[in-house]
């Protein structure tokens, strides 16, 4: 903030000195004073700043390649995990971890559990009531009462990595089409099976994915709903040396990706998946 000199006549000072019942002497110590507390008030705010700078430094938005990178180095950890048995009371225990975003979760309810942000002192924040809470923290305070038998769940979220999944769901809704969720390149031998890992369909409408390898198999689209059982299969023949796309309807809201290999071992073999919303 930029001060202004103001220019004040004297007949204005003694005007108003008498209009305020102030001796001119005891006006201009007045005006003086009211000087003096306001430069103390602008350098206050700034150590505020400075301090504040230092205690919770700003994060750094990375770019999107720059991001990707360091997600696939291991180099950034978008968000952590905490689990925290709560069969024993804590009171303000330190949990060592920087984010932006926190989501809490039992296998119950959250009555009985509040976080205190940075320090021991700062207000209370019961998650019974505010879950998920936004707050750039580098340390947590958690208290709880005793619960037998309960598992509290903290998801820890970072600016960086929600920005960064933002711009990446806003692509992918304007493609309509997700990342590789499942994908191999190692050959089979002969009559052996890929089993890929299940993923979630839930927000999409189709499965699709391509397929190359040199000897004759058949590749099976297995879906299910109740976390357990590949009540759903699609199978569809593969036959050798023929670059092949394939289109499922997702039913369930799980899937995952099977091929077996024919009689003849494989040199060659491609697979990759993806998900489309319409």
């Amino acid at each position: 903030m930029a001060l202004q000199k103001v220019s004040i006549t004297e007949q204005e000072i003694e005007r108003f000195a008498r209009e305020q019942g102030l001796p001119r002497q005891g006006f201009l110590d007045y005006v003086s004073r009211m000087d003096e507390l306001l430069i103390a008030h602008l350098k206050l705010m700034k150590s505020l700043e400075l301090s504040l700078n230092v205690m919770i430094p700003p994060i750094q938005k990375l770019p999107l390649t720059e991001m990707r990178r360091q997600l696939e180095t291991g180099q950034y950890i978008p968000y952590d995990i905490k689990e925290f048995d709560l069969s024993s009371a804590r009171t303000d225990e330190p949990i060592e971890i920087e984010g932006d975003h926190l989501t809490a979760q039992t296998d119950g309810t959250l009555t009985g559990v509040t976080i205190r942000f940075n320090m021991p002192t700062a207000g209370v924040v019961p998650l019974v009531y505010f879950n998920p809470f936004k707050q750039q923290f580098f340390k947590l305070y958690l208290t709880h009462t005793a619960q037998a038998g309960k598992t509290l769940y903290l998801a820890i979220g970072r600016e960086a990595s929600m920005e960064t999944s933002s711009f990446s769901i806003s692509a992918e809704l304007r493609n309509k089409v997700s990342a590789i969720i499942d994908s191999t390149a190692t050959a089979l031998g002969i009559g052996a099976t890929y089993t890929g890992a299940a993923f979630n369909v839930e927000e999409y409408g189709k499965i699709i994915g391509v397929c190359l390898a040199d000897q004759d198999g058949t590749l099976y689209v297995d879906q299910r709903s109740d976390g357990t059982n590949w009540d759903s299969r699609e199978t569809l023949a593969y036959v050798a040396s023929d670059p092949m796309g394939f289109v499922v309807e997702v039913m369930g809201n799980e899937a995952r990706i099977v091929f077996t290999n024919g009689a003849v071992a494989q040199t060659t073999f491609r697979l990759q998946a993806r998900l489309r919303r319409i």
